[in-house]
């Protein structure tokens, strides 16, 4: 029985990861895979020390020959499940962190399981840190590419004395323009799509511009008329072009 409880924690534990791979999956753009990752890795220790959380107080409740838990020791006003969960878990992340807190081991039992939470600790917490900190640099370094052409652009109207009025407008052309492309990637921006089965590519082409065709009444029946040739028609014959209200699109 036991072992069939710990094959279902396992297929538990085993969808929760596929479903965090869906999530990485279904971001578009580099800063909210950063963010994703970052959310995480935060989810992953607050459920680590949830667990710690849970057998610690699970320790106080058990009586020992000394007569004397932890549990024993507090003294609080508040006696609710909650208020000793919660001080379980504040136990649980202090091991975790180097911060203090008036809880501590009352019998060797609790005083073992300490030094078992600090030493796994010192492993994850520290792996944590150095995962955490790979992806704020990766995030930060996302932004400095934009913060150095903003700061080239900047030091070119400053030199050519740009006049205010045309400087906003560029300013608001530009950043319309990096927003979308941040937003929206282009099919053709992406040098790796263009290695896959050129059916997929077809269906590609033909979901991404299908939406596009819609709002034409001519295209939109001739793409409901002609459902099975509109991959090949969409792959070879539409590409997509991202502009700015200002920009002008036919000369």
């Amino acid at each position: 029985m036991l072992r069939l409880m710990r094959l279902c924690r396992l297929f538990r534990f085993r969808k929760l990861a596929e479903v965090a791979a869906r999530i990485f999956d279904s971001c578009h753009s580099e800063k909210g895979l950063m963010l994703a990752k970052i959310a995480s890795l935060v989810c992953v220790i607050v459920w680590l020390n949830h667990y710690i959380a849970c057998v610690w107080f699970s320790m106080g409740n058990v009586v020992m020959d000394s007569g004397e838990t932890w549990l024993s020791l507090i003294q609080a006003s508040d006696t609710s499940a909650l208020h000793y969960y919660a001080a379980s878990f504040h136990w649980s992340v202090c091991q975790f962190t180097p911060s203090t807190n008036d809880i501590g081991p009352t019998n060797a039992a609790e005083r073992g399981f300490a030094c078992v939470v600090v030493l796994l600790a010192l492993v994850t917490f520290s792996s944590f840190l150095g995962k955490m900190t790979s992806a704020m640099t990766q995030l930060i370094n996302l932004n400095a590419v934009k913060w150095q052409s903003e700061a080239v652009l900047r030091k070119f109207m400053r030199d050519n004395s740009v006049s205010s009025s045309l400087a906003r407008q560029i300013w608001r052309t530009y950043r319309f323009q990096t927003s979308s492309m941040e937003v929206k990637l282009r099919k053709q921006d992406i040098e790796c799509m263009m290695t896959l089965p050129l059916k997929l590519q077809m269906k590609i082409s033909a979901e991404l511009y299908k939406p596009a065709l819609q709002h034409m009444p001519v295209f939109a029946k001739a793409a409901s008329t002609y459902a099975d040739e509109l991959p090949l028609i969409a792959h070879y014959t539409l590409t997509e072009h991202l502009g700015s209200p200002l920009q002008e699109v036919f000369h």
